[in-house]
């Protein structure tokens, strides 16, 4: 629901992803569904008890690569 009616209604997203439960999207999950939207650029940040993903997107209707 919050994607769809905030992200995709968004030129650009930003989003740091941690995994807090089983019951949730992926990081990988969420960047294959938002692909079809938006170009999207993602980058590890690991730290000492989690790893975050960091994810931004441009909006494909918005811009061209």
């Amino acid at each position: 629901m919050y994607y769809d009616k905030i992200i995709k209604n968004s030129n650009m997203f930003y989003i740091t992803y941690n995994h807090i439960s089983n019951n949730n999207m992926s990081a990988d999950e969420f960047e294959d569904f938002a692909s079809k939207d938006f170009y999207i650029y993602s980058e590890e940040e690991v730290r000492d008890s989690h790893t975050n993903i960091i994810m931004y997107g441009y909006n494909r209707d918005a811009f061209s690569e």
